[in-house]
């Protein structure tokens, strides 16, 4: 199961040039194999160097890792990623953003402590904020890696991010929160709240749904 990163901004005039700049880059990566690098290599530089690239990614809500450049991009982009991020944290040590973008890419590289201490110094640099508080729920909420699994501390940030933004991926994170604390009533009324959203995947948050209702319900 992927984490729920579905993030949406409003862009303004300078906003939207830098769509149009990771549009560039991302045609570049699938220019082909062989030219893909050194494609991108050339449109960051061309279009403002690494620092507009991450700022870039910032504005249209990439802090989840969102962005794909097809087959080869899987390794090709968290790469330039890492690069990037590491130019920028180096110049804006503060900005809390970075350090989301970092934790996220950790976590798709499946380096679970990594993520966990990238998003811990995101939220001492900005406690509130909603996403990172999210993705550190659902890292702690569902891991793979069990020891990195904290249900009590899933459940805490889960809860403080449905406060900020009671959206539906936040609301599912805070639903599978209270499923693995075995506060099975709650994981069903909270994805009930999602569902009534009309959320776009409402496959999955159906899914869900059956999920904690078959634990709430075991011989129904």
């Amino acid at each position: 199961m992927q984490p729920p990163w579905h993030i949406g901004l409003r862009l303004d005039d300078g906003e939207i040039r830098q769509r149009w700049f990771i549009t560039f880059v991302v045609l570049a990566a699938n220019a082909g194999h062989h030219r893909a690098e050194a494609n991108l290599q050339l449109f960051i530089e061309r279009y403002g160097g690494w620092g507009v690239f991450v700022a870039a990614l910032l504005c249209i809500g990439l802090t989840g890792y969102a962005i794909n450049f097809g087959e080869m991009g899987k390794t090709l982009n968290k790469r330039f990623l890492k690069t990037a991020l590491a130019k920028e944290i180096q110049r804006h040590p503060n900005d809390s953003r970075l350090y989301t973008m970092l934790g996220s890419i950790h976590y798709q590289d499946k380096a679970y402590p990594e993520a966990i201490e990238a998003y811990e110094r995101s939220l001492r640099l900005e406690a509130d904020n909603p996403e990172t508080l999210n993705n550190l729920a659902w890292l702690y909420a569902t891991c793979e890696e069990r020891k990195w699994r904290e249900p009590v501390k899933a459940l805490v940030y889960a809860v403080h991010a449905a406060a900020l933004k009671p959206v539906p991926h936040i609301l599912d994170t805070l639903a599978e929160s209270y499923y693995v604390n075995g506060l099975y009533e709650k994981a069903v009324a909270t994805i009930k709240r999602a569902l009534a959203m009309e959320p776009e995947d409402r496959a999955y948050y159906e899914s869900q749904l059956r999920k904690f209702e078959e634990a709430h319900y075991p011989n129904e």
